[in-house]
């Protein structure tokens, strides 16, 4: 679907999809319409920062409310909002494919929810002084790597290969030292986590902006926009918990 090829006749102004022309009456579904694809990016990153403050409120009111007692209490509870993390993203693919603009809405912040009662204990473990610094060091790192990405000629497509073979290393890594306990262990892969991050934040970006301008208008903003939002959600919070580990002071 992303990867149809478009070329106009020189003569006839034509617009031909995977060879074959469209008529006149489909014609405005293959023109690239500039205004779309900015409006879905600038949904993209508005949703995507409501859905990290949502989050933020969410995991402050559970380490004050004393709510998180009662999750990290319960292996049942635990083990449930995990699961209802990994269900949100395996269906954001059918919704956006659905083109339900309601359930991309749901699904969005649902998810960003869940990451606020877990995330909950990031007020418990580190200093609010520390945290709100690292916040603004990964917003300001992660708007100028989306804007590079946003903006760069260069295609990073070629990036991705290697971004998820390094998002799988991490992945075995952490879960290696959780049985090691080592502390230069856990510093090399935060290290690692943060440019892993760095490179999809602008690899994402471009993607988005790539599969907007390939869907030009046959697609809802709003969910493409959540679709976005959702993708960089993920870079942006994970880039902070890298960092934090980094940087942050604990209590």
């Amino acid at each position: 679907m992303y990867d149809d090829q478009r070329n106009r006749g020189s003569q006839n102004n034509e617009i031909y999809v995977n060879g074959r022309p469209v008529n006149s009456a489909q014609q405005h579904y293959y023109e690239y319409d500039e205004g779309f694809v900015n409006d879905v990016m600038i949904r993209s990153f508005m949703f995507m920062f409501m859905a990290v403050l949502v989050t933020a409120i969410v995991a402050l009111y559970t380490a004050q409310s004393g709510l998180y007692r009662v999750i990290f209490s319960s292996g049942f509870m635990l083990i449930a909002i995990v699961i209802a993390e990994f269900a949100c993203v395996i269906f954001a693919g059918k919704v956006v494919a659905s083109n339900n603009a309601p359930a991309s809405t749901v699904l969005l912040f649902t998810y960003s929810i869940l990451n606020g009662l877990l995330f909950s204990s990031i007020f418990l473990a580190y200093n609010m002084q520390s945290i709100v610094t690292v916040f603004f060091v990964t917003s300001a790192m992660f708007g100028v790597t989306a804007a590079v990405g946003a903006l760069t000629k260069k295609n990073l497509a070629s990036w991705g290969n290697y971004l998820f073979m390094g998002l799988i290393g991490i992945i075995l890594a952490s879960l290696v030292n959780m049985f090691l306990k080592s502390s230069s262990l856990d510093f090399a892969i935060s290290i690692i986590g943060v440019l892993l991050f760095v490179g999809l934040t602008a690899f994402d970006t471009q993607k988005i902006k790539a599969i907007a301008t390939d869907l030009n208008g046959s697609y809802s903003m709003n969910v493409l926009g959540m679709w976005g939002a959702l993708e960089l959600y993920m870079d942006f919070i994970n880039l902070f918990l890298y960092l934090l580990r980094i940087f942050g002071r604990r209590d």
